[in-house]
């Protein structure tokens, strides 16, 4: 792909009619050798995934990028319940990196509450995405989440593999409250 996807994003910003065509014409030629098995649709959205967890992008970016992948999880259909899953997860990630860095006074309320939404900005921006998945694919996602489960008990699954879609309600909690 000569133009990088990255790329195409933060130029294409704000026009839906092109974002969308972007999302659906996106290929990289490049992986096509080193995952034959997988979907395209798990690697467009492995690849949001990637960028809604990098750290070294700007709030900004990550926030586009996850209304991308919330967008996409949501409404395209075909999509399968892992990716549905591993979308949530990611989500649930960076909440909980951001809960982690918080210390008490962060919590204090604040007389300018357009700062105080500005800083929070990115969480709210994956939490809100992380409800509208649940809210279009939730039954879906819950149901494999809980098939894992029982496979994770048996040791059909490895610990690792498992982390990467877990969207229990421990993680909600968490969140939440």
């Amino acid at each position: 792909c000569g133009l990088d996807f990255r790329e195409r994003i933060k130029k294409r910003m704000g026009n839906d009619f092109n974002d969308n065509v972007d999302l659906f014409a996106y290929d990289d030629d490049e992986e096509e050798d080193e995952e034959d098995d997988v979907p395209l649709y798990h690697m467009f959205a492995s690849k949001l995934i990637e960028m809604v967890l990098a750290d070294q992008k700007t709030p900004q970016h990550r926030q586009m990028a996850i209304s991308y992948l919330a967008s996409f999880v949501c409404r395209a259909g075909f999509l399968d319940r892992q990716t549905v899953c591993e979308a949530v997860s990611a989500l649930f990630r960076i909440a909980e990196s951001y809960m982690d860095g918080l210390d008490s006074t962060t919590y204090i309320y604040s007389p300018d509450l357009k700062s105080l939404g500005e800083k929070h900005a990115l969480f709210y921006t994956v939490c809100q995405a992380a409800f509208y998945i649940m809210c279009f694919r939730g039954k879906d996602a819950m149901a494999y989440y809980r098939q894992q489960c029982v496979l994770l008990d048996e040791g059909e699954i490895d610990q690792n593999d498992f982390a990467a879609i877990d969207i229990g309600t421990a993680r909600w909690r968490r969140i939440c409250f």
